[in-house]
């Protein structure tokens, strides 16, 4: 009797692993991507057969993006907690603020209560088009406004860089 339940046990948990998706330190909440990131997020997913995008993370402040790709690798599985951890303290190094999760491995986990966080919905596939990019990721609730209002934000951002280092020097 105690071995039928063993067996039952773990053929319920087998089952419970299948896909599954760390998403320790995901993203939550809103979440209105900008161009920058979009065109980040689409180099990302668009890598060589041959390489592997690890982790994408959008910083607290949503206006950079960290991406980790392995190059010139066979292993094309999903990261556990540990290399996450590990990704996740090189983009708060960098960026001087908190990181999060918002892509394992193609697959969009940020929490944003539209992004179902489904295979079939949220796995970007890497022949994706740019069109079919930002179609999808409108789909998910990531993008609200539109291209040209994106695009006006953007600029306006860089030259408030520009400005900044100007004033620097």
């Amino acid at each position: 009797m105690i071995n039928k339940l063993i067996i039952i046990f773990i053929l319920i948990n087998l089952k419970n692993f299948s896909y599954a998706v760390s998403t320790v330190n995901n993203g939550q909440g809103e979440l209105e991507l900008s161009e920058k990131i979009i065109q980040d997020f689409y180099t990302y997913i668009t890598t060589g057969i041959r390489n592997n995008p690890l982790n994408f993370f959008i910083t607290a402040d949503h206006e950079n993006s960290y991406y980790i790709i392995v190059k010139e690798t066979s292993y094309k599985g999903y990261s556990g907690s540990g290399p996450i951890s590990r990704n996740i303290r090189k983009c708060q190094a960098k960026y001087k603020q908190n990181c999060f999760l918002f892509a394992n491995q193609r697959f969009i986990v940020w929490n944003n209560k539209i992004n179902p966080i489904k295979k079939d919905r949220s796995k970007m596939k890497r022949k994706i088009s740019y069109d079919e990019l930002v179609s999808s990721l409108k789909d998910l609730g990531f993008i609200t406004k539109s291209s040209e209002i994106r695009k006006k934000e953007n600029i306006e951002a860089i030259f408030d860089e520009i400005l900044k280092e100007e004033k620097i020097q």
